[in-house]
């Protein structure tokens, strides 16, 4: 019996092992790490949160100068002893104190404004396990740091078993490539928390696992499970682009199929990928003009200098389109002076730091995890 399920599918173990795995290292980093101890998960928290409140999108305070939403005191409340935590990994805060905090109530009508630029502009699909779980919780009137933890294990799990899906499209060869990628450590880091980056990143890996199943198993499929598949595809990509506008590339991979994918007939596919292509590019026209609004009325464009603007609270993509245009050698100078400062720590974001956070691995052991990456992946039997 054992020897039938492994001939059929040999990384049937190798599938459960990494999934029992991933989901126990997960579920043990919601615990052990602090609340909001990952980059801007504060401003995750009150965005979702205003999200599960009926409101898709930020807003103003009444003097128009801040950006975010009208959220519980509460929220607040329980985040305040957790700032001086945020991305200091040797910065500590005890259990007792973080016990004590479960005990604020939610207290939902008691309201203050509070901005949460960075966050405001995400689409509200972006947010939906965390919403599914805090719009449940707010029902019941749950205390709000216990709104964390679970909107923590909520997101967590959304992503895993969107992954779990993605592997399982793949084909076998493809697989160990990436249960190895979803178990870097930024990736499990990112993953268990309330960032709206974690639906982003399942729906990457969807579109990935599906494109290698079209790419080199297309031949055991079906007509009706092609073409279902191509429209999951497409879907996943425009989803996706709506949370990320830089993803709608992504369509682009369909040209790489055989066109038997698409009855012998090469001018059906371009018009499949060129259909998909207008739908995600009206779909970026309208998010774009959607969050233009949500643009500060009384960032200065007379000046026609980018550094009058304060990134991420005050940015004007007007302005920064003007100085671009207006300043393109100026331009091209700050860019390829800032692409070669970030050089010595770029390579070590793809292993085990976020690009802004301080700690960093020693760069050769960056090197070295790269190297034996690489290796495994050169390796791997791939059939194009």
């Amino acid at each position: 019996m054992i020897n039938q399920i492994l001939n059929k599918n040999p990384s049937f173990f190798n599938y459960k092992i990494w999934f029992w795995s991933t989901a126990l290292l997960g579920i043990t980093l919601i615990i052990l790490v602090p609340p909001f101890h990952s980059p801007d998960e504060f401003n995750h928290f009150y965005k979702a949160y205003h999200i599960a409140d009926g409101h898709y999108k930020a807003e103003f305070n009444s003097s128009k100068t801040q950006l975010g939403g009208y959220i519980p005191q509460s929220l607040l409340t329980i985040s305040d002893p957790f700032e001086r935590i945020e991305q200091h990994k040797d910065q500590k805060i005890s259990v007792d104190t973080i016990l004590s905090y479960f005990k604020t109530p939610l207290l939902q009508n008691d309201k203050v404004f509070e901005p949460f630029p960075n966050t405001a502009r995400y689409a509200p699909t972006a947010y939906t396990p965390q919403v599914l779980a805090i719009y449940i919780l707010k029902k019941w009137n749950v205390a709000p740091l216990w709104m964390t933890y679970l909107g923590r294990i909520f997101t967590f799990m959304g992503w895993l078993w969107l992954i779990s899906l993605s592997i399982r499209w793949a084909p076998i060869a493809y697989r160990p490539i990436l249960m190895i990628i979803t178990l870097l450590p930024e990736s499990l880091a990112i993953n268990t928390t309330l960032n709206a980056d974690v639906v982003t990143n399942a729906l990457l890996f969807l579109q990935i696992g599906l494109f290698l199943q079209l790419k080199t198993d297309y031949k055991s499929l079906s007509v009706i499970q092609i073409r279902n598949k191509l429209l999951l595809f497409a879907f996943f990509v425009l989803l996706a682009t709506w949370q990320k506008i830089v993803y709608f590339p992504m369509l682009f991979l369909l040209l790489l199929l055989d066109k038997s994918l698409f009855d012998n007939n090469l001018t059906k596919k371009y018009i499949f990928v060129g259909f998909n292509l207008v739908l995600n590019l009206l779909l970026i026209k309208i998010w774009s003009s959607h969050l233009h609004q949500l643009i500060y009325p009384f960032a200065d464009i007379t000046k026609n200098t980018y550094q009058d603007l304060h990134p991420g609270y005050n940015v004007n993509p007007d302005l920064q389109v003007q100085y671009i245009l207006n300043q393109p050698i100026e331009f091209l100078e700050k860019f390829i002076s800032a692409t070669f400062s970030s050089y010595s720590h770029t390579n070590q974001s793809y292993i085990a730091t976020f690009g802004w956070e301080l700690i960093r691995l020693p760069e050769k052991v960056t090197i070295v995890f790269l190297v034996l990456f690489v290796t495994f992946v050169a390796l791997q039997p791939i059939r194009w």
